[in-house]
């Protein structure tokens, strides 16, 4: 499983975290959230599912 950390332009208070089977798929979502204005966009931890 991949965890996908998102955190807005401002940096603070608010963040939102996904949760995708491969890293290919957080790779396309970041991609399309890229595409839609947001910064700072980052894939933290990829961890294997058990």
């Amino acid at each position: 499983m991949v965890i996908y950390d998102a955190m807005t332009d401002f940096g603070f208070l608010y963040k939102k975290v996904e949760a995708f089977s491969t890293l290919d798929e957080a790779k396309v979502f970041a991609s399309e959230k890229k595409k839609k204005g947001a910064q700072n966009i980052k894939i933290v931890q990829e961890v294997m599912s058990l």
